[in-house]
């Protein structure tokens, strides 16, 4: 009977455990507010550290770049009102900033209350157009990065050159500047293409 009465407190410690853990996530995440823990544990994650407002007139963009047979740039700002418009329905938010090495994404889910996400993208190699998600947090939760992946199409990765090729632009390369998004179209092709049509 003590080793029965043991075996259960062993399991019984072993589940508040589990669940205080479980707590403390949720309080991180922001996703509920557990009374105690989320004071303690959780703030309102910061905006990032700079400013992203801006209009974008992509058209008027390309046409720009296509006259003059420029790269294609859009600044963090642009980015980010593309990006906002693309998933309106979905994110009450969402701001860009652009590194030469990464880019970080902060966006708002539309929840009562708000619930934030922070990914950090950086580019899979040299030579692709690609960027691949390495951390993603929601709150100050960070979230496993195979589970991540796993739900995500392209496994957390982004292919530049498929989503412009969707548009029928093609994609030579992508390049990160601090504060802006340098993209290469093969203006010579496109021209070529518009020509036989």
């Amino acid at each position: 009977m003590k080793k029965f009465l043991s075996c259960l407190g062993f399991l019984l410690l072993g589940f508040c455990f589990l669940v205080l853990v479980g707590l403390i996530a949720v309080s991180l995440s922001g996703v509920k507010e557990i009374p105690f823990l989320s004071p303690l544990l959780y703030k309102k994650p910061p905006a990032l550290p700079r400013s992203t407002t801006a209009s974008l007139d992509l058209e008027a963009k390309l046409a720009d770049a296509l006259s003059n047979k420029q790269k294609l740039k859009l600044t963090e700002g642009e980015v980010s009102v593309f990006l906002k418009d693309a998933t309106k329905d979905h994110l009450q938010d969402i701001k860009v900033n652009i590194f030469t090495d990464k880019v970080l994404v902060l966006a708002v889910l539309e929840a009562k209350p708000p619930v934030y996400f922070t990914f950090s993208l950086k580019p899979q190699d040299d030579e692709s157009s690609n960027l691949e998600i390495e951390k993603v947090k929601v709150g100050y939760l960070p979230l496993p990065l195979l589970l991540v992946k796993s739900f995500l199409p392209g496994k957390g990765v982004i292919s530049f050159k498929e989503v412009f090729a969707e548009q029928g632009l093609q994609l030579r390369s992508l390049e990160l500047k601090d504060r802006e998004l340098v993209l290469d179209l093969d203006w010579d092709k496109m021209l070529q293409d518009f020509s036989f049509e």
